[in-house]
């Protein structure tokens, strides 16, 4: 009865039930019991703000924790763990810093695109994580490296419920920038039969720059990976200051690599063309086959290519997706190494695939680099390893509602 008298009564108790559902019915932590009702409110007080009262698709972050949270089951048996970041237990694990974007996607599905003054049925709306940095921080966790991550949200309900759902699933948003005067940014998606259309907020993203990343390099002590994500996203890092900070760590033997993702303002240089001042200093750049050579035709001109593109980046490896076709891995000097896919049954949504795809090739990548393995082997089985993970994220709906674990490949 009391799910039903109101939205703040029902996130509350939807909250103590995966409070109950993770101890019930051993012996409580000493402090749990605070701790458990002080988040129950602070779920009762976002959501039930957010909601108004509805009972709709759009809780799906806040009920999806009661549903993933272990319950024990009798006669000694040991219940399934609940999805997770969390990568296997090992102590060799890579250690990779990932500063990128954060999007909170609100998906509706309708037959056609609203008209000014109309109101248009959808067939449902969905809140679901997203940014291409962040799926990829996810991923990456959960398939076998230790991640610390940077990014920027602001501090409303959005930001709110994306950042317990997170959490909940034990990765950590400690270095995340929270701006207080700003919403989160968002990405309306209005998805039909045969196109999507969509609706973005920038904010929080066009608010983060290097400044913020300055403040939290703590999240870089001791690893030795840097991956940035999303990068046309967040032109607060398309500077001088920020290539400085890529140069300092690589002289201490950290490796660097580069997500571009769309750019939305067809410019393919990045601000003031920073993107040609940080690619010599990039030793794996990320992109589609659509991606690759627009960057290419911006930099070199006309129809430029990424074999071209190398040769004014002899250092730069180039892990280049090609959808169904699988993807290539080029280097300056050596023949290309292409990996082709399994074709799939079923795609249930293709949104993260390639996400997906960059965590488990570079969890494979630097999981293996300097084993003494021939270089070409290393980069067949990451890209091996990046298309099985592609192809159990395309199996889910949602970018990355759920990470993709080592297990599920």
């Amino acid at each position: 009865a009391v799910l039903c008298i109101h939205a703040h009564a029902r996130a509350f108790v939807w909250e103590w039930m995966a409070f109950a559902a993770r101890f019930a019915p051993g012996p409580l932590r000493r402090g749990s019991l605070p701790a458990a009702l002080s988040t129950a409110a602070a779920a009762a007080y976002s959501f039930g703000g957010r909601s108004g009262g509805g009972d709709s698709e759009s809780s799906v972050l806040v009920h999806r924790r009661v549903l993933q949270a272990p319950r024990p089951l009798l006669h000694g048996a040991t219940s399934a763990s609940p999805a997770r970041c969390e990568g296997p237990q090992r102590t060799n694990l890579p250690k990779v810093c990932v500063v990128g974007d954060i999007f909170v996607d609100v998906v509706a599905k309708v037959q056609g695109l609203p008209q000014w003054d109309t109101d248009t049925e959808a067939e449902y709306v969905k809140i679901l994580p997203g940014g291409s940095a962040l799926n990829q921080a996810r991923n990456l966790q959960a398939l076998g490296a230790e991640v610390r991550f940077i990014g920027s949200l602001g501090d409303d309900s959005f930001g709110q419920m994306l950042t317990r759902h997170c959490q909940g699933q034990g990765f950590l948003m400690k270095w995340v920038k929270v701006f207080k005067d700003l919403p989160s940014s968002v990405c309306i998606v209005l998805t039909g039969a045969h196109d999507r259309g969509f609706v973005s907020c920038y904010s929080t993203t066009k608010a983060f720059g290097t400044a913020d990343v300055e403040e939290r390099l703590d999240a870089l002590d001791g690893c030795t990976h840097f991956h940035v994500g999303g990068y046309f996203n967040i032109g607060g890092i398309h500077n001088a200051k920020f290539t400085d900070i890529v140069k300092r760590y690589r002289a201490k033997g950290v490796t660097f690599s580069l997500n571009t993702q769309y750019d939305s303002s067809e410019a393919w240089t990045g601000s003031n063309g920073h993107l040609q001042e940080l690619l010599p200093h990039t030793d794996m750049l990320f992109v589609n086959e659509s991606e690759a050579h627009m960057i290419c035709a911006s930099i070199l001109g006309g129809k430029g290519s990424p074999d071209q593109l190398l040769r004014s980046y002899p250092q730069m490896t180039i892990v280049m997706t090609k959808g169904k076709d699988g993807a290539d891995v080029l280097r300056a000097g050596q023949p290309t190494l292409h990996v082709p896919t399994k074709p799939l049954d079923q795609v249930v949504d293709a949104t993260g695939a390639g996400d997906a795809f960059l965590a488990g090739f570079l969890s494979g990548y630097l999981a293996n680099r300097g084993t003494g393995q021939p270089e070409d082997q290393i980069l067949r089985a990451a890209c091996q390893r990046g298309h099985a993970a592609a192809g159990v994220c395309v199996c889910r709906e949602g970018a990355c509602v759920e990470p993709v674990r080592s297990q599920d490949l």
